[in-house]
């Protein structure tokens, strides 16, 4: 079975299902964690992939089998992978062609007006091996989302400290938005809503 998602060609991923998972259960959702095994077959489309790959969680490595955690990713692979494993079940071996635009300048202290992007292809067959799903997030307690929040907020402010803005920005993005779910709409705030000047 083939799964075609994307907004558009350049963004395109291909799915193709080699192994049908454990389709009782759901998908993978965000905060999900659990053990992949990855088996990368090319990597193309940039001269000095370097530092994304090197920095990468899930591409970095020698060993096809690594952990995961939804919602955690640190550089543009990362984050289009996890992206990607939501669509994913427990036992499932499947193909994922990805394409992710790489925006090198922005992870940088040092200002250019030259706005260098690329783009990375990558082919791999992914399976996993384990899945602790997490619950959909509206079912998720305060308690738990400001957990996450402070989790999500941790990783961000050290990426930002390493000038990798741009990564630190898509942790500081659902640090924030948990942080507002949890405390969720106060009564006084609801009564104002209601009132117009």
């Amino acid at each position: 079975m083939e799964i075609r998602n994307g907004i558009s060609g350049e963004q395109a991923a291909v799915k193709t299902v080699l192994e049908e998972g454990d389709t009782s259960l759901p998908p993978a959702r965000l905060g999900a964690t659990g053990q992949l095994a990855i088996e990368l077959h090319s990597l193309s489309g940039l001269k000095e992939v370097g530092c994304e790959v090197t920095y990468s969680k899930y591409f970095s490595r020698e060993s096809c089998r690594c952990d995961f955690e939804i919602g955690t990713g640190q550089t543009s692979l990362d984050r289009e992978l996890e992206k990607h494993l939501q669509n994913f079940h427990l036992a499932e071996r499947s193909n994922l062609v990805f394409s992710v635009k790489l925006e090198p300048g922005m992870n940088t202290r040092i200002k250019t007006n030259i706005a260098t992007e690329s783009r990375v292809t990558v082919d791999c067959d992914i399976s996993i091996v384990s899945l602790d799903n997490a619950d959909p997030v509206y079912r998720w307690f305060p308690e738990t989302k400001l957990d996450k929040a402070r989790q999500y907020y941790t990783l961000a402010v050290d990426l930002f400290k390493k000038a990798r803005y741009l990564d630190s920005f898509y942790l500081f993005q659902p640090a924030y938005k948990l942080s507002v779910l949890a405390s969720g709409i106060t009564e006084s705030s609801k009564k104002s809503e209601g009132k117009n000047p």
